[in-house]
């Protein structure tokens, strides 16, 4: 579970009485952490393959991403969270097809 839906979909279990403040903490925390040791082992998966030493576009990429103004990076990353939240609701009011 991603952290970015997993925070929109049980604070919204909070909001409607069905968890309480100690299950969000738990769930926060524990899908936090999952995501953290993801991302970093799909670092070293990356780092130990070799995948991005081949061009200079992943450095041109961070530098373009770290030039960002602070009001920049910030309305992105809102609108990144939006879209993540978005496609975690809307595969969960999905239907199964008969």
């Amino acid at each position: 579970e991603l952290f970015t839906g997993n925070t929109a979909m049980v604070t919204t279990a909070v909001a409607e009485g069905k968890a309480d403040g100690g299950q969000l903490a738990k769930s926060w925390l524990v899908s936090y952490a999952g995501n953290f040791l993801g991302s970093v082992g799909l670092a070293a998966l990356v780092a130990a393959g070799g995948t991005l030493a081949a061009s200079g576009a992943p450095v041109a990429t961070a530098v373009a991403k770290t030039s960002l103004s602070f009001k920049q990076a910030f309305v992105r990353g809102i609108l990144c969270n939006w879209l993540v939240c978005m496609a975690v609701y809307m595969a969960s009011m999905a239907k199964d097809l008969p």
